[in-house]
């Protein structure tokens, strides 16, 4: 069921192939093509120097931080607490191209990364590899703002919630990104708790694995679903969605909720434009 590195990477160059029309489903910013003048490039493979920029930008240093094109990251210990690289708590823009950051197999387990109070926004990079008990790619918390634009997370495993992605008391938003061969206990792709509001615009989970929401667990929360699609993931029950709140806050707008296994969501009948 999951994808190796080159087919994630197949998947991810077509996303940033497909960049413009995201834009145009969505509304959202395309990315600027000029160098904003408070960055700083970090030289291909230079973890030690990608953790230390990260640092400087939650103490007021430049927030929007260059990674090499074509490159990867390669992630063998920990930084900070569970995380492989150093939490986020300020304004952090990490821009790559068809750049990678990967937990090396191995290493200690730990989150990729995870924004706790900040604003951390990433795009263009796929994030791979994560392995912990909230998730495993990509955690956001403690009234954070996260924005995932062209992103792809995958490979990525939570021994408990959120294989890609955990989401509490946060606001997420996920634009032309795709959430692909992650696993949890439950949401294999996405946990939502603790009333985050998640947004996914113009992207696709799928090929996720959970004992409930494969691609995705709503506990306590909003959901947003736009022009995206939740197709092909597995579960014990919800195979698409899960959904934990009475009465279901979960928003379908031109998007698709199918052929998940086994069944797309689950309390059947409780979410609107979502059936079996």
């Amino acid at each position: 069921m999951f994808a190796t590195g080159a087919a994630l990477n197949r998947h991810f160059r077509a996303l940033l192939g497909a960049a413009a029309l995201v834009v145009a489903l969505t509304g959202a910013p395309a990315l600027a093509n000029a160098v904003p003048v408070s960055s700083v490039s970090i030289g291909c493979g230079d973890v030690t120097a990608l953790k230390a920029a990260i640092i400087a930008a939650n103490g007021g240093g430049p927030s929007t931080i260059l990674l090499a094109r074509n490159c990867t990251y390669k992630l063998t210990s920990v930084a900070s607490s569970d995380d492989g690289l150093p939490e986020v708590t300020g304004t952090v823009d990490l821009v790559g191209s068809g750049t990678s950051i990967v937990r090396v197999s191995g290493a200690p387990s730990f989150s990729i990364i995870e924004v706790a109070g900040g604003d951390l926004t990433i795009s263009g990079i796929a994030i791979t590899g994560g392995h912990e008990s909230e998730g495993g790619c990509v955690e956001a918390e403690d009234d954070a703002t996260l924005l995932l634009n062209t992103v792809a997370l995958g490979n990525c495993t939570a021994t408990d919630t959120g294989g890609a992605l955990y989401a509490t008391d946060s606001d997420v938003t996920i634009v032309g990104s795709h959430i692909m061969n992650n696993s949890a206990s439950d949401g294999g792709g996405i946990y939502i708790t603790n009333t985050a509001d998640v947004q996914i615009l113009g992207s696709t989970v799928t090929q996720n694995l959970a004992g409930f929401g494969g691609g995705i667990y709503l506990d306590d929360g909003t959901l947003l679903l736009r022009n995206s699609a939740v197709y092909r993931n597995t579960a014990f029950a919800g195979g698409g969605l899960t959904n934990d709140t009475s009465p279901a806050d979960v928003t379908i707008i031109n998007a698709m909720v199918a052929g998940n296994t086994p069944d797309n969501c689950e309390p059947a009948g409780t979410v609107v434009g979502c059936y079996g």
